[in-house]
């Protein structure tokens, strides 16, 4: 069953966002985005974790960094969404990559519902390279 932390880790992510903005620094505001998105992942809530994503690089929050990306992704392979982590894998790759292989290898590892292409990361790159 998946975990149910996800909603106390949203909660703190708000509590902290409404009444500590002025005395949290970016790093730590970070952390605990990092933080909820990793539990909403677990929790097998990859939309909300992605709406956390698109927050972050709106400049609703901290900038996201590979952490985030990396739990993003582990989110979407984790509920079978690799179309979805390839798309993000583009979109990464695209603006510069923040921590593009490690996430990479980590979306590599996580896809095992796709068979074949669990044991060769080199289809990974090849889908991402045309696109698809």
């Amino acid at each position: 069953a998946p975990s149910n932390s996800w909603r106390v880790a949203l909660r703190l992510l708000e509590k902290v966002r409404a009444d500590g903005a002025d005395m949290v620094d970016d790093e730590s505001l970070r952390a605990c985005f990092n933080a909820a998105i990793a539990a909403l992942g677990r929790g097998g809530q990859w939309r909300r974790a992605m709406e956390l994503l698109r927050e972050m690089q709106a400049g609703d929050g901290p900038q996201p960094d590979a952490i985030t990306y990396n739990s993003v992704l582990g989110a979407l392979s984790s509920a079978g969404e690799w179309r979805r982590a390839l798309g993000l894998l583009q979109e990464m790759e695209r603006c510069g990559g923040v921590g593009r292989r490690s996430a990479e290898e980590h979306t590599t590892s996580n896809l095992d519902f796709i068979g074949s292409w669990s044991s060769d990361p080199d289809c990974v790159r090849d889908e991402i390279g045309n696109g698809r």
